[in-house]
């Protein structure tokens, strides 16, 4: 039997492949991990009371209860991630599907969203604005409590929330705590919607929207009348143009035959003028005798003529030649 047992020794010692090999996963250290238990009850209580603050107004971010189970939560998270055992036992052998990481997620995001932190970074500011939206509160109720309008009443306190509204959000547009955002849009909801309070920017709003409208219209109305007022006078072109193509023959032939008709009326005319101007010889012979007052007869030889010297005799046909004249000027006229 010793023998054996000898033999047996031998052999593993000189055998390297069958000495013990180290686990490839160590052994986690002996206790337990509480942390994270910690941190699913405060993940618990955090999400239990949140539908309880959501209506009829958002007051997560300044509930102290719901504040006080976030930061707790926070702090219990930190103490589990530089704990050794919790580091073993929940994260480095759970890298996918950890629970406890999707929690943590879960209300970081949540937080996030809401911008609750910034209640806490301004809370004096915050804390203000809410003891002002409270007396606007009571303030509306009993007027309305008494059927009666809170627009004249509760004016002053309005107007002086929505300055604070502005100061907050000033600088803060995109990380303005949620709680703060959505009490402003309810009451200027219930304050223009439900109670009617701001008619007269209402009114002035539409006189706005109308004047603009008017002066966006001139343009239009501007270029209908040009488009129409240049179509009636290519119309009135195209009219007249068609009217004088179809009349340029028929006033060439119009003019041609005026222009005979004249010539004809002229040629009738001077053949009457020719006829009524040729007087007989013993017409001729008169009225010479009657204008000149002499007896003359322009037709005897002066041959003929006795006692008459020859400057007399040229004398005499001039001046019959001279009558002639005259009375023919006369027959014309």
């Amino acid at each position: 039997m010793l023998i054996l047992k000898f033999l047996v020794g031998v052999v593993l010692l000189a055998s390297p492949t069958l000495a013990k090999k180290p686990h490839p996963h160590p052994i986690p250290p002996q206790g337990n991990c509480n942390q994270i238990e910690q941190f699913a009850g405060q993940f618990e209580k955090f999400f239990k009371q949140v539908p309880l603050y959501v209506y009829p107004a958002f007051t997560i971010c300044s509930n102290d209860n719901i504040t006080q189970h976030y930061k707790e939560a926070m702090t219990i998270w930190a103490n589990a991630t530089n704990d050794h055992i919790c580091q073993v036992m929940n994260f480095e052998r759970r890298s996918k599907s950890n629970p406890a990481v999707m929690m943590h997620d879960q209300l970081v995001s949540f937080w996030t969203t809401a911008n609750c932190q910034d209640c806490l970074d301004r809370r004096n500011q915050t804390v203000e604005f809410f003891t002002e939206f409270a007396g606007l509160d009571g303030c509306i109720k009993q007027e309305v409590d008494q059927a009666l309008s809170p627009c004249g009443p509760c004016a002053d306190t309005y107007q002086k929330i929505q300055g604070m509204y502005e100061a907050l959000a000033k600088g803060h547009k995109e990380t303005l705590c949620f709680d703060v955002e959505d009490r402003m849009n309810q009451t200027r909801h219930r304050w223009s919607a439900e109670f009617n309070c701001c008619k007269n920017k209402q009114h002035s709003k539409t006189s706005f929207i109308g004047t603009a409208s008017a002066f966006c219209s001139v343009p239009l109305v501007f270029y209908a009348i040009m488009f129409f007022v240049t179509r009636r006078k290519e119309r009135v072109e195209e009219l007249v143009a068609g009217v004088t193509r179809d009349a340029e023959p028929q006033a060439g032939s119009s003019r041609e035959g005026m222009n005979g008709m004249v010539a004809e009326r002229k040629l009738n005319n001077l053949d009457v003028i020719r006829e009524n101007d040729e007087p007989k010889e013993g017409q001729l012979l008169d009225i010479v005798s009657n204008t000149s007052g002499s007896t003359v007869d322009v037709n005897l030889d002066h041959s003929g003529m006795k006692g008459v010297s020859d400057e007399e005799d040229d004398v005499s046909i001039l001046g019959a030649m001279k009558a002639n004249v005259v009375v023919e000027r006369n027959l014309l006229d």
